[in-house]
This record gives C-alpha cells, structure tokens and sequence, in this order.
C-alpha cells in the first residue's frame, strides 16, 4: 500500500510539475509577446509623436518667422511714412517759419532795409540747410534702419532654419535611438525570458528526478526497515511467547505450592483456633457456674436477710399496736 501510495504521489508530482512547466512556458511566452507588441506600440507611439512634434514645431517656427517678418515690415512702413510725416512736417513748418519771417522781416524792412534783406538771405540760407540736412540724415536713419530691419529678418531667418534643421536632426536621432534600445531591450528580455525558461524547466526536470529518487529510495528503506521490523517483531514475539510460557508455568507451579502451604497455615491456625475457643467456652463455662452459684448463695443469704428483717419489722410493728 505504501509502495502504491508513494508511486501515485511521484506521478501526481511529475504531473503536476510538468503542468507548471507549461503553464509558465506559456505565461513566459505570452509576456514575451505581450511586451514586444507593447514595445512596438511605443515606438510606432513615439515615432508619430515625434513626428507630430517635428511637424508642429517646424509649423510654429514657420509661423514666428512670418509674424516676425510681417511685423518687420510694418514697423519699416510704420517708421518710414512717420520719417516722411516728420520731414514734411518739418517743411511745412520752416516754409511756415520762412514766410512769417518775410512777412516780419518786410515789415522791418523800412526801419532797417539792409540789415533785413542781409537776415532774410542768412536766415533763408540757413533755413534751406537745416531742411536739407535734416530731409539727408532722416533718409539715412530710415535706410539704415530697413538694413538693420533686413538683416536682423535674415538673421533670425537664418537661425530659425537652423534650429528647425537642428531640432528634426536632433529628434530623428532620438527616435532612431529610442528605435534602438527598444529593439535592443525586446532582444535582450526575449534572451532572458528564453534562458528563463530554459533554467526554469531544467530546475523542474532536475526536483522531479530528485523527487523521484527521493522517493523510490524511501520506499526501498521503507521496505528493508518493515521487512527487518517484521523479523524483530517476529522473534521478539517468538521469545515474548517462550518466556511467557516459562513464567507462566513458573507462576502456576508457584501458585500451587503457596495454595498448598496456604491450605496447611489455613487447617493448622483453625484447628488452634478451634481448640483455643474450645478452651475458652470451657473456661467460660466453669467461670458462669462458679460466678452463678456465687449469685445463687448470695441472692440466698440476701432472701433470708430481708425476710429476716420484714419479720423483725413487722414483729415491732405489731408490738407497737
């Protein structure tokens, strides 16, 4: 019963850890699966994210540069019709200036025709050189602001370029070496989940022949010690019974011989006893006589006093009547 017992057990064991085998065999493969569409899911995420990023990013940039661009061109518009207001302005004013200054100094001109015909010519002279000057240097302020306006346009055009160049280099690095590592990391865990596997079921393989050994040694010991066990209880019993027998035939003769001295202690302590209360009753007996003929004289001679002295008594109580 023992060695069937043991053999269900070794079965249900190579049963059961061939089940767990493949049941982790198909956890580890379905991790493995599971973990590399996860993977491509976040290149392919990653990749469209970056793209996406790419494409905003290079969006916006276009988007900074002709806002820049237009908002150069304005403030050059802007700046440039308020130049020529300023300078017509300016005009206006010392033509203004020139003719009020005509109209004073002709009215001065009575007092004073040389002097303001010299002023008139100085101040007009003067007047033409400042509006002159003055028209030269807002050109110049306007043209060098246009160039400054163009080349700083260039320049950030120029920078947007390269770090719209810069950042796509920079982010198609990042995917190819995201790419990379991802499909380096899916190699590297389908390596170590296969050599997983490979350990686990070796491990598995290596308990179950242990188990096995294990198990058939304990049923060859469990054999050999009730097969030595079955021998000692045997003659053990074997001395148990021949012992029993000696000593019982021992205790019987014992019995006996005790119930024989018993018998003999027994008859001779009663005979004693008999003849003891023989003697005792006789004793007894000789004692009752003695002690009732005593009783009988004395009851006798107490019998004779009384009747004495109620004859006595009744002699007085006569004579006193």
């Amino acid at each position: 019963e023992y060695n069937d017992r043991s053999l269900d057990n070794i079965k249900e064991y190579n049963d059961r850890s061939l089940d767990n085998i493949k049941e982790y065999n198909d956890r580890c493969l379905y991790n493995i699966k599971e973990y590399n569409d996860r993977s491509l899911d976040n290149i392919k995420e990653n990749n469209d994210r970056s793209q996406y990023n790419i494409k905003e990013y290079n969006d916006r940039s276009l988007d900074n540069i002709k806002e820049y661009n237009d908002r150069c061109l304005y403030n050059i518009k802007e700046y440039n019709d308020r130049s020529l207001y300023n300078i017509k302005e300016y005009n206006d004013r010392s033509l203004d200036n020139i003719k009020e200054n005509n109209d004073r100094s002709q009215y001065n001109i009575k007092e004073n025709n040389d002097r303001s015909q010299y002023n008139i010519k100085e101040y007009n002279d003067r007047c033409l050189y400042n509006i002159k000057e003055y028209n030269d240097r807002s050109q110049y302020n306007i043209k060098e602001y246009n160039d400054r306006c163009l080349y700083n346009i260039k320049e950030y055009n120029d920078r947007s370029q390269y770090n719209i160049k810069e950042y796509n280099d920079r982010c198609l690095y990042n995917i190819k070496e995201n790419n990379d590592r991802s499909l380096y990391n899916i190699k590297e865990n389908n390596d170590r989940s296969q050599y997983n596997i490979k350990e686990y079921n070796d491990r598995s393989l290596y308990n179950i022949k242990v188990y096995n050994d294990r198990c058939l040694y304990n049923i060859k010991e469990y054999n050999d010690r009730s097969l030595y066990n079955i021998k000692e209880n045997n003659d053990r019993s074997l001395y148990n019974i021949k012992e029993y027998n000696d000593r019982s035939q021992y205790n019987i003769k014992e019995y006996n011989d005790r119930s024989l001295d018993n018998i003999k202690e027994y008859n001779d302590q009663s005979l004693d006893n008999i003849k003891e209360y023989n003697d005792r009753s006789l004793d007894n007996i000789k004692e009752n006589n003695d002690r009732s003929q005593y009783n009988i004289k004395e009851y006798n001679d107490r019998s004779l006093d009384n009747i004495k002295e109620n004859n006595d008594r009744s002699l007085c109580h006569i004579q006193d009547v």
